[in-house]
């Protein structure tokens, strides 16, 4: 049983063996969904709880409080929880323990599949509200919102384990072009040295370029459905421009020095880019090898070969950092460009919760038209700042998409929960003077509210005037944090902590007028899971989801909110990786219209 582990959870399953070979393993997973599960955590009380989906059936397993004294009984629980829903599904004994036999010991890898990981985090959002259940009632409640019809004969009806097919299905007259476009690059590569002594070489470099391209426009259509539109396009690009660097000498894919990446970082060639270069060449030469285009062997030679470059490090590091010191005016983020980018980062931290880089990026550049703002510096920005703790706000990764989040969002460890809260709702996106007023973490816009409130703490819970403003802070502050919980808690909490600090309404008129200004208060309140919209606004917002699901397309409405730097466009391609409502074909189309939309983008 392969079971797919996102990266903050793979510390909880170290005692358990790990695939020898990722993509092989990945294959495999791809080929038998239903003995594949992902898995991941969420906090809650103090402990954690693991949840595992199925591949294939979209069934998910819960395993609640979990403490590190747990982990090397993961399998056991897993397995026992198992055997609890199987039963509930009128599976016999006999069925579950022939189920857990097929699928055999667990053997650990990393994801293997977006789609299942974002519905993976949305189940995981549901069943917070299930803690604190008992387990009969947990079981119930899951199988009540898993959102398909299980049956016993889902899991009892066993089919042997398949071997993986290839990637992708090429026709014949794709496969002989692709045929030739190999045997022409190999003869190339055979022949350099005549070739070299006959210039001019263009006809011969446009030849590899033009055959190079078609092997590269073959291994996309193979991987669409495998990998997000931006990764696919970071492919793409690296290794176009990168086999159209080999071409200027000559060389191929076939050459004996096309491998030696480290040679490229003395033409102007970036540590980075050549890392990317490295992972999308594994993967275009796997490609070929699934395609049979090369020989297994010669495959695991370039595998191995792939596998020993980059090992040591930039060669030019040192030369680097010599140069960036010389060159720090031209190539690091301006001082006003940086100023502009830690205040927007303060303010949407605080307003959104999380946002993502991309879409920073848009709404400082539509509200900044005079600041120039370079893609590769603020690029460069992030990753200097990727993890590191800052008092106002962290870079990091959320689903996989470079975001800025609140420091208690990422203490907390719950990016992914209120990202999966978030998707589909439009940002509230005020004018630059308003926006940044959130820089500040105590700015509350609507003023005349907070102040009603304040008046109600003094005169019906006889708060001191001097603390009115702590305590007010305190309500509309922790709305936000608590955004994971119930609202009965927040007053709960908020009540006992007054109530430990003497202040209690002396009536129960008081209280409901105390209450009625909170309420008030709360009700409009700017908060992360509307995305800076309060209560009474978001009521009145909706969705793109349904819209989306309907049409199966773009709305011009969503169009203009992209534009408007409103709407992320990357929710568009959350949305798509967790519904199941489209087909291939129409998922295509969507990505497809999102890839085209005339927007700023950060790569």
């Amino acid at each position: 049983m392969y079971i797919n582990v996102t990266q903050k959870a793979r510390p909880m399953f170290r005692s358990y063996p790990s695939v020898d070979d990722p993509d092989t393993a990945k294959a495999l997973a791809r080929a038998n969904p239903l003995y594949s599960w992902h898995a991941s955590y969420f906090t809650s009380q103090h402990r954690r709880v693991v949840g595992f989906i199925n591949d294939a059936s979209g069934l998910f397993i819960v395993v609640p409080n979990v403490t590190a004294a747990d982990y090397p009984h993961l399998q056991k629980s897993f397995e026992e929880q198992l055997t609890r829903q199987f039963r509930q599904l009128g599976m016999t004994h006999q069925q579950v323990n022939q189920y857990l036999q097929r699928a055999g010991q667990w053997q650990i890898n990393k994801t293997v599949d977006r789609s299942i990981v974002g519905k993976l985090t949305t189940k995981m959002s549901w069943a917070k509200s299930l803690v604190g259940s008992s387990m009969p009632q947990m079981i119930r409640a899951l199988l009540g919102i898993q959102g398909a019809d299980y049956s016993a004969t889902t899991f009892a009806n066993l089919p042997t384990w398949q071997k993986p097919t290839p990637t992708a299905t090429q026709s014949p007259a794709q496969k002989l072009k692709l045929q030739n476009a190999i045997q022409q690059l190999r003869y190339i590569s055979e022949h350099s040295d005549e070739l070299l002594a006959s210039p001019p070489f263009n006809t011969q470099i446009n030849k590899i370029q033009q055959q190079s391209d078609a092997l590269i426009a073959a291994f996309v259509d193979a991987n669409r459905s495998q990998l997000s539109p931006k990764t696919i396009r970071r492919h793409r690009d690296r290794l176009t421009r990168y086999l159209n660097y080999l071409s200027e000498t000559l060389e191929t894919i076939f050459s004996a020095d096309a491998l030696d990446l480290e040679a490229a970082l003395y033409d102007g060639y970036s540590f980075s880019e050549m890392l990317q270069t490295k992972t999308a060449l594994k993967k275009f030469y796997r490609f070929l090898a699934d395609q049979r285009l090369i020989g297994g062997d010669e495959w695991l030679r370039i595998k191995e070969r792939l596998a020993a470059e980059l090992q040591d490090g930039d060669p030019n590091k040192e030369l680097n950092e010599v140069m960036s010191f010389v060159n720090n005016y031209h190539t690091s983020l301006p001082r006003e460009a940086e100023e502009l980018l830690k205040s927007y980062g303060a303010a949407c931290a605080n307003l959104y919760g999380l946002i993502s880089c991309d879409q920073l990026y848009r709404i400082m550049a539509q509200q900044n038209p005079d600041v120039e703002l370079v893609p590769g510096q603020l690029i460069d920005w992030f990753e200097k700042h990727f993890n590191r703790q800052r008092d106002d706000f962290v870079v990091s990764d959320v689903m996989e998409v470079p975001s800025i989040i609140h420091p208690t969002v990422y203490d907390q460890r719950v990016e992914e929960n209120l990202l999966s809260r978030q998707i589909g709702i439009p940002y509230y996106l005020p004018a630059k003077n308003e926006l940044l007023k959130y820089q500040d973490p105590a700015y509350f816009a609507d003023t005349g509210r907070l102040k009603k409130y304040q008046t109600a703490l003094h005169k019906f819970v006889g708060v001191p005037q001097d603390q009115l403003v702590g305590w007010s802070n305190i309500a509309w502050q922790r709305q936000n944090k608590y955004f994971l919980q119930k609202e009965t808690d927040l007053l709960h909490d908020l009540n006992e902590e007054m109530s430990d600090a003497g202040y209690v309404c002396p009536s129960q008129e008081k209280v409901e007028k105390w209450l009625s200004a909170l309420f008030d208060l709360l009700n409009n309140n700017r908060l992360w899971i509307n995305r800076g919209h309060t209560p009474n606004e978001a009521r009145q917002l909706g969705s793109i989801i349904e819209p989306l699901r309907k049409r199966k397309r773009l709305s011009p409405k969503m169009v203009k909110n992209i534009k408007a730097a409103r709407l992320d466009p990357m929710d568009i391609m959350l949305a798509l990786s967790i519904l199941d409502d489209f087909t291939k074909k129409q998922t295509k189309q969507i990505e497809d219209q999102v890839a085209d939309l005339p927007i700023l983008r950060l790569d």
